[in-house]
């Protein structure tokens, strides 16, 4: 009885989205990945991918696991980065990943399973085959410093928000609290302190005895300050 030779696997290659994390507009690569990749290969492919050089401090979390290449003064790392392949990590379509590099300035790229396809022989692997902007410089201080050289008009714009949400703040706490019970249904809002209970809402008739006296503004304060002198 003749035996059938068994048909070698056709090897897997993941489609991976890349996208750095707290940069707008994004900076985005589309990469394929051979799953016989290891965990160290993967790394380079990251660093080559945006243009980084490995001179920091870097781990991917994988399933909640730590990985990465141990270095002195660096994290250790339970398993060897050259050893473990992503084909042994059971990465399912559409699953996600982080990677961390350079631990001051935090960059971090968001890692998703967009395809799990099959190896092309013509086509050699690694490749990049979609992607927009240039990787940041990985000296540099995080994305919000990236955005600070980059985009001014971004933090200037934030930094306007902030001032607005401020007054706001400032405006509430000049009005005055009136805590009369007008219904049995409905409290003000200013009454709804540390001591508010939802549970008690609208039980009693009576005024709520805890409600906090309103503060002085800003303004108002340093006008008095200003009138003493």
């Amino acid at each position: 009885m003749s035996s059938t030779p068994a048909v070698p696997a056709i090897p897997s290659v993941y489609q991976l989205r890349v996208v750095l994390h707290g940069i707008s507009p994004l900076i985005w690569r589309r990469l394929l990945v051979p799953a016989t990749a290891t965990i160290a290969e993967l790394h380079t492919i990251l660093q080559t991918a945006f243009g980084w050089h490995g001179e920091h401090l870097h781990r991917l979390v994988i399933h909640g696991t730590e990985y990465g290449i141990a270095y002195v003064g660096g994290p250790g790392f339970r398993d060897n980065a050259r050893t473990v392949r992503l084909d042994e990590l059971g990465l399912r379509l559409g699953e996600r990943f982080t990677y961390e590099y350079n631990f001051t300035a935090g960059w971090q790229a968001d890692l998703r399973v967009e395809q799990i396809q099959p190896s092309a022989p013509a086509r050699g692997y690694p490749r990049c085959v979609g992607g927009r902007w240039a990787g940041p410089p990985e000296d540099w201080g995080g994305p919000w410093a990236f955005v600070e050289q980059t985009q001014p008009h971004l933090v200037f714009t934030a930094i306007v928000r902030a001032a607005e949400i401020i007054s706001q703040l400032l405006e509430a706490d000049e009005t005055p609290c009136s805590c009369s019970a007008s219904s049995e249904t409905s409290w003000p809002a200013c009454c709804r302190c540390w001591a508010w209970s939802v549970s008690t809402a609208g039980r009693s008739t009576t005024p709520w005895r805890y409600c906090p006296r309103p503060r002085r503004g800003w303004h108002e304060t340093h006008r008095a300050r200003h009138a003493v002198r």
